[in-house]
């Protein structure tokens, strides 16, 4: 492989990304956004963090956010309006199990 070869290949990478980066709509965005959120909040959960409750409520809102934008999936915003009402239910029932056992 000659050194031109090299910088045409490593040009047609950085052109694939730039394309790539371009490509990629506020969806898109929005749900990859909402997934890390998610686990997040899931993972926080299993570790007893109360705050797992506050960041799984984030990342329904953005679910609800992306439906809207996308085609709208009346059942999943529904689902997940929901999940925002088990989520503030949690938040305050963990702060008064909390409470009880001091």
């Amino acid at each position: 492989m000659t050194v031109l070869d090299l910088i045409q290949l490593t040009w047609s990478y950085i052109v694939t990304f730039f394309n790539f980066i371009c490509s990629i709509s506020i969806i898109d965005i929005l749900s990859i956004t909402a997934l890390i959120l998610s686990l997040a909040g899931n993972l926080l959960i299993n570790f007893k963090k109360r705050t797992g409750f506050i960041v799984w409520l984030l990342s329904n809102i953005l679910w609800i956010a992306v439906n809207l934008l996308g085609k709208p999936n009346v059942s999943q915003i529904i689902m997940f309006i929901v999940y925002i009402g088990f989520n503030v239910h949690g938040f305050l029932n963990w702060r008064k199990s909390k409470q009880v056992t001091k």
